[in-house]
């Protein structure tokens, strides 16, 4: 029972994955500037919130607390880095390298009874967005 858990866990990340980089490539080939920051920074903020809401809901969706026990290996390395910057900070700081799914799990994490957690994340994924699209535009500018 428990192995369905970890596949229905692994299956849920790796289809957001798929779609969040499937969404990455095809916002940075359409030229338009306004849809390669727009369109990654509104799916950020919508999985960012999405993921938080399961990681806090995992007695109704399994499988989250299956996902968590995935990412905490990767976000216990990004919280030692900065351990000494304040919880907002630091989930702030993870959030813009990691993406989504790592804010939300610092969130969950850090910040359990912070009252304005889902705004934080919203607004993380706008930094986070103009980083990872930012070097993606300039590593597509030097090789071509």
């Amino acid at each position: 029972m428990r192995h369905t858990r970890y596949i229905k866990a692994l299956i849920f990340l790796a289809i957001y994955f798929i779609i969040s980089n499937y969404l990455f490539i095809w916002a940075l080939g359409t030229g338009n500037i306004s849809v390669a920051y727009g369109a990654p920074m509104i799916f950020g903020m919508v999985a960012s919130i999405f993921f938080l809401y399961l990681f806090e809901h995992e007695r109704l969706f399994k499988f989250a607390k299956d996902v968590e026990k995935i990412e905490e290996k990767k976000e216990k390395m990004f919280i030692h880095k900065f351990l000494r910057t304040g919880k907002i900070m630091t989930v702030t700081a993870i959030g813009i390298v990691g993406g989504p799914v790592f804010s939300s799990l610092s969130a969950h994490i850090l910040i359990p009874k912070f009252r304005h957690k889902y705004i934080l994340l919203a607004l993380i994924s706008i930094p986070s967005t103009i980083f990872s699209v930012g070097v993606a535009l300039g590593v597509i500018k030097i090789i071509l």
